[in-house]
């Protein structure tokens, strides 16, 4: 089946939802295909992971309340005055703990803060404990994924409620707990990072950290153009995506998921393992002081360092699968 064929079909089985709601749908499915021919599937082999169109719709219908079929949720804004006793040159930490809640972080000029909630289901609160600032979320829908096959799929919730920081100082430690929602962090510095979703992706891009620690449950883990330390990537169910990080120690573990790592620090401790999936390692430059390891109990090694041999070597990468191909370049 082609990608325009699941798309057509699936659209057809989703007649009864809004075409607000269904056009989001189809978005997110057809952001999947894309993904996974940018990935070196087939068009044929990225539409059949998704499964039957019919048998995906009823699962949708099943989670979808019939009340909110008709029109799009009504978003209620967070209040100004929740951020007039908020000094961010006072703050060290935040500290963000939030159920059913897509959180976005990003560096800039000044403090703003937004809290979005679809038709008011969330309970948002803050405050400050010294140099703490606190965030509380709790949302009437905490107990019902809406659209598990997306989460699963997408790695994101759907109509989740959302908190936006624009955050202009540096940071201690910044710590975020999401049971169902994602987390994106942009341009960001802080000695600490302490980052996890349960049902959703995390994507951090242009951060600077001493310690690095972003794990989700069922979801992808993606770092890019940023530095650690010490950095610790890991998902129960889903992809690993590394681009241009440095950091002396770096490990990287999915129970289900391919690893992939572009432009990797040539020496350094890097740690990587699935037990279902490939890992693919592309290196910035050939490393001097490292150690390669590559092992698979059931698939290939292509290691086209394998001749490369350290005789005191400073650092050490093992690349380990249980099921899946190793390919080091």
């Amino acid at each position: 089946m082609t990608k325009n064929e699941f798309l057509k079909d699936l659209e057809n089985e989703l007649m009864q939802l809004s075409s607000t709601v269904r056009n989001d749908i189809l978005n997110e499915y057809e952001n999947h295909i894309n993904e996974g021919m940018e990935d070196g599937e087939s068009e044929e082999a990225a539409v059949s992971t998704l499964g039957d169109p019919s048998s995906i719709a009823k699962e949708i219908l099943s989670v979808e309340d019939v009340e909110e079929r008709d029109e799009a949720p009504e978003y209620v804004a967070m209040q100004s005055n929740l951020m007039q006793n908020i000094d961010p040159k006072e703050i060290n930490v935040i500290d963000i703990k939030g159920d059913f809640l897509t959180v976005e972080i990003r560096n800039g000029t000044t403090f703003e803060m937004d809290f979005q909630s679809a038709g008011e289901q969330g309970e948002f609160s803050h405050g400050v404990d010294g140099d703490k600032l606190l965030f509380r979320h709790n949302s009437k829908n905490a107990k019902k994924i809406h659209f598990n096959i997306l989460g699963f799929i997408r790695n994101r919730n759907y109509r989740s409620d959302k908190l936006t920081i624009v955050w202009p100082e540096t940071l201690t430690d910044l710590k975020i707990r999401t049971d169902k929602g994602a987390v994106t962090l942009n341009g960001l510095t802080a000695k600490k990072f302490d980052v996890g979703a349960d049902l959703g992706g995390v994507k951090v891009e242009n951060i600077v950290g001493v310690i690095g620690e972003f794990t989700s449950d069922m979801g992808a883990v993606t770092v890019k153009d940023s530095g650690f330390d010490d950095l610790k990537l890991s998902t129960d169910m889903g992809k690993i995506k590394v681009d241009n990080v440095v950091a002396n120690d770096q490990s990287y573990s999915t129970n289900m998921g391919a690893i992939d790592i572009k432009n990797a620090q040539p020496d350094s401790n890097i740690t990587a393992h699935t037990d279902m999936g490939s890992i693919n390692v592309v290196y910035n430059d050939k490393p001097t002081v490292t150690q390669i390891v590559a092992n698979t109990k059931m698939g290939k090694v292509l290691n086209q360092l394998e001749n490369y041999i350290v005789e005191n070597p400073e650092y050490t990468s093992r690349y380990t699968t249980s099921m899946g191909s190793i390919s080091i370049h």
